[in-house]
């Protein structure tokens, strides 16, 4: 898996102003009041003619800036600290999206004692940007794949994507019993090639294909301003199944498979992308 460097992209902040910085100031001073420095990881999209954003603020090193307020174009996000065994900056929106559709571009602002930063995010939708014209091995249980041989996967491309993550999970058996995410790529085709080494077991492999819009993983990230670094993504996904071998393993694992199924993208695995 790709790694960006950003944990290694701490800029030495100075000049230190007692003056904060709120999302009503008219004009916002341009100096940090203290070095600290933090990560961010976000997620949005429109979904049923809502307009959801949802992500985190973590600290570098272990320190997490303080944070005043944050505004989706001049919509307060609700921001709470803590949660999960972890000091970090929690914040989310869910509002009608109204006008906005796929393709468009909204801003989301952090305001810091001292400080902003921002992100300009291209919206998808979370149904009408799923990929689609999948071309792989189909018709279960006639169309299944050998143990040990690759597969080759291929979708429609996906207009207002910049990227896809393709993560790859392996199921055990086909009543979905246990799930083990096995590779996550970033690219920006629209084909891979499922690598043989990874059917090496009776069951099925199931390919998660997420577009999404936005900076790749080692590209930097979105944010600018002071204080913070990141990323904030707009993304979408549709899966497929592959079957391997016999398409059941045996004897079948009792391992629920829940909290390992990728699904919609996590906090973690946008921290895994981006750190």
């Amino acid at each position: 898996m790709k790694k960006l460097l950003l944990l290694g992209m701490a800029v030495s902040l100075a000049a230190i102003l007692i003056v904060g910085c709120s999302d009503d100031d008219d004009e916002c001073p341009t100096c940090p009041t203290d070095p600290q420095q933090g990560l961010v990881f976000g997620d949005m999209s429109i979904d049923g003619g809502e307009l959801e954003c949802w992500g985190m603020i973590v600290g570098i090193d272990g320190s997490v800036p303080d944070v005043d307020s944050i505004k989706l174009n001049t919509s307060l996000m609700e921001l709470e600290f803590g949660g999960e065994g972890i000091s970090a900056w929690n914040f989310d929106y869910e509002e009608p999206a109204g006008s906005l559709a796929s393709g468009d571009t909204v801003q989301v602002t952090f305001y810091m004692p001292g400080a902003t930063a921002t992100a300009q995010v291209k919206l998808l939708d979370y149904d009408d940007d799923r990929p689609t014209g999948f071309n792989y091995p189909t018709d279960y249980p006639y169309d299944t794949v050998a143990i040990g041989d690759s597969i080759a996967v291929s979708w429609n491309a996906v207009s207002n994507a910049d990227w896809y993550n393709v993560q790859m999970a392996y199921y055990y058996d086909s009543l979905g019993t246990h799930a083990e995410l096995r590779e996550s790529y970033y690219q920006t085709v629209t084909s891979i090639v499922v690598p043989a080494s990874l059917l090496d077991y009776n069951g099925y492999v199931r390919v998660y294909v997420y577009p999404i819009s936005g900076p790749m993983p080692d590209e930097g990230g979105n944010i600018s301003g002071q204080v913070l670094k990141g990323a904030i993504v707009s993304s979408s996904y549709e899966s497929i199944r592959v079957y391997v071998g016999t398409g059941d393993a045996w004897p079948s694992s009792p391992i629920d498979m829940s909290s390992n199924d990728p699904e919609r993208l996590s906090v973690d695995r946008l921290m895994d992308m981006y750190q």
